[in-house]
């Protein structure tokens, strides 16, 4: 049955395929050209003047044919010392097409890329044989490569979609080629790409001023494109206002000074607290507390700090006399203990249980783990840190314009998906921070708006002047493009670190960063002292330390200081107290058990992950090798047509 629907599949495929083919083959674009003669001059200030005499013939009722002929060309040139090839850059170049006429009506406009010119009159039909002659003339600008000069122009382009009887050219110079660079002479034929010289079989005539050939049967999307490498010097250089270097170089020096402004302003706080040395930490705040508002943040350390504070609150008990801890139930929970320290407390002992294996603990402590994190989470919610209102709107605009800017250099070198995904990053993160801080919603969204337009603005601006360049250090770099658009999310992701406290973290700061101070600093003539007086100090600190990420040093300090062991710790035979437990519960407390415990109580998440593709549309970026670059359809000149 099986092998029966797989004769079928195949041979429904087939019949699929026999069919698109006789499709293919039987479309009829309504007309042809029976003879197309090209005729060109080549001056040595580098522009071309052409004629094209079409002979077409439409076989349906049509007004005319557009020509089209491109004004944004790529061309592979040889950039080596020696001119051998060993080395290749792909340029890009503007041509100015202008001295139109055309032997009837026609009107002429600009169009992504293309010069077109429509051909005929929109009350007129025609059917049957009509001639066209096309005069212009083609200057590109800007040669930039300085060891040689090159002709590289397709006579037929492409772009047409009808067939060709015969086709014939004529290319005189100027200024008279050289025997050794007529021997160069190459002549490519065929669909976009082709890279065989065919220049033997089409060729008739070559001598150092005028060249000629013919071809007859040319399919649609063929092209006849000539190539020959000059020597420096063959053509003048030629500059245009769409290819000034200084314009796109300014491109530069605008992204270097808004690089500037976001480092400045991700690097220079906003707000220094004055801090108050303090021997202990500040009253009714838990370890969690502390550790929050010092680095406004919630994070593992505040939660894992919770477990030594309940055990100098008389909570629980720890037991590190076995080969992985063990956590006993002492009494109950402080009567003023926070919801999220319950939290916590509830997920360790479970349905009435009294201990927890830190080897082995159940779900239900991962689950207490991440209900304490939320709990602590909604604690401190907008009252840690708050957006610097003023300078996330310069950095956003610096943001943008930077995006921006490159976006629209790199367009060109078919980068266009590096730019904008720059770009959407940093309006998504505009648009996340403007969700989260409700007071920058309420003041930001008109002002934003006016910014992202401004910035826009201006940079189409600079767009329709053409600061457009190859990759070339005449032109903007793309490795500098890369590296401004790192620069650009790395200052995307540290926006995330631009705010400056509440008033409500700003009244705790100061006395919470000199406590902090104090146990990075403190001496040991101070220490005892305060042992002494409470022998249970270096305990009721430890749990802040941790919060704090000081808890090894706290220890280290207490070395050589008689410290007394607390009712609520078990340890093993000569250990010293102090440092074991700061290690207890800072390391050896997390377990593989509690790390996986915790890692499965967090909730479930799923998400999709999509992959894209981006391409040009324009293929002549791909890679042919035929000495210097050469292949069919290459070069300036080219485009196409189509009849309307």
């Amino acid at each position: 049955m099986n092998a029966l629907k797989t004769y079928k599949s195949a041979i429904l495929f087939f019949l699929a395929f026999v069919i698109n083919i006789g499709i293919a083959n039987a479309y009829d674009p309504g007309y042809y050209f029976e003879k197309y003669h090209f005729d060109m001059t080549v001056h040595e200030n580098g522009s071309y003047d052409v004629v094209e005499n079409i002979d077409a013939v439409f076989t349906e009722e049509s007004r005319g044919i557009f020509r089209e002929i491109p004004v944004w060309v790529w061309v592979k040139r040889d950039v080596s010392e020696k001119q051998d090839g060993s080395e290749t850059k792909m340029l890009q170049y503007y041509v100015d097409v202008d001295n139109v006429d055309v032997s009837e009506e026609t009107s002429e406009e600009e169009i992504d890329e293309l010069y077109s010119i429509r051909i005929g009159s929109a009350d007129k039909y025609i059917k049957g044989p009509h001639p066209y002659t096309i005069k212009y003339t083609l200057t590109p600008y800007g040669d930039r490569v300085e060891q040689s000069d090159l002709f590289f122009y397709s006579l037929l382009g492409v772009g047409w979609d009808c067939k060709t009887n015969q086709f014939t050219f004529s290319i005189h110079f100027d200024k008279p080629l050289t025997d050794e660079e007529l021997k160069q002479l190459e002549v490519f034929t065929g669909e976009l790409g082709d890279n065989t010289n065919y220049a033997n079989a089409i060729i008739t005539k070559a001598t150092n001023t005028e060249i000629q050939g013919i071809r007859k049967n040319i399919e649609p999307h063929e092209a006849i494109t000539v190539r020959i490498p000059l020597r420096e010097g063959y053509f003048a250089e030629n500059t245009h206002p769409k290819l000034n270097i200084q314009t796109s170089w300014i491109l530069i020096i605008i992204s270097a000074v808004l690089i500037a402004i976001i480092l400045f302003l991700e690097l220079i706080p906003s707000y220094r607290p004055t801090k108050v040395i303090s021997f202990r930490p500040p009253k009714g705040m838990t370890s969690a507390d502390v550790g929050a508002i010092a680095s406004a943040e919630i994070n593992d350390k505040c939660v894992l700090s919770l477990i030594p504070w309940l055990a100098s609150k008389g909570s629980l008990i720890i037991d590190n006399s076995q080969a992985k801890p063990i956590l006993r139930i002492s009494n109950g929970l402080p009567c003023d203990a926070p919801p999220y320290v319950k939290s916590l407390f509830d997920g360790m002992f479970f349905n009435g249980s009294k201990e927890m294996d830190t080897n082995k603990p159940s779900n239900n402590f991962g689950k207490g783990w991440y209900n304490c994190m939320s709990s602590l989470t909604k604690t401190f919610q907008d009252k840690l840190n708050k957006t610097r209102d003023k300078q996330f709107r310069i950095l956003y605009a610096a943001i943008l314009t930077v995006s921006f800017a490159n976006c629209f250099a790199s367009i060109r070198d078919g980068w266009l998906v590096g730019g904008l995904t720059t770009v959407f990053f940093a309006v998504i993160s505009a648009i996340q921070k403007l969700q989260l801080n409700s007071d920058l919603q309420k003041s930001t969204p008109t002002g934003m708006a006016f910014i992202i337009g401004l910035c826009t603005s201006f940079f189409i601006l600079l767009m329709h002047w053409g600061c457009f360049g190859g990759e070339d250090p005449s032109y903007i770099p793309m490795k500098f493009i890369y590296m401004i658009n790192g620069a650009l999310f790395v200052a995307c992701y540290l926006s995330i670190k631009l705010e400056e406290p509440t008033e409500y973290r700003k009244t705790h700061l100061g006395e919470i960063m000199g406590f902090k101070e104090f146990i990075e600093t403190a001496e040991k003539p101070q220490l005892q002292k305060l042992q002494a007086e409470d022998e249970m100090y270096f305990y009721d600190i430890l749990p802040y330390a941790v919060a704090l990420g000081l808890a090894d040093k706290w220890a280290k300090k207490f070395e050589n200081i008689i410290v007394k062991q607390p009712s609520w710790y078990k340890g093993k035979q000569g250990e010293i107290v102090t440092s074991s437990l700061a290690r207890l519960v800072t390391h050896s407390m997390m377990t593989k058990g509690m790390k996986n415990s915790i890692a499965s109580g967090a909730p479930r998440s799923t998400s999709s992950r999509s992959s894209s593709s981006s391409g040009s549309s324009y293929s002549s970026s791909h890679s042919y090798s035929s000495r210097g670059g050469g292949y069919s359809g290459g070069g300036f000149g080219g485009g196409g047509g189509r009849r309307w």
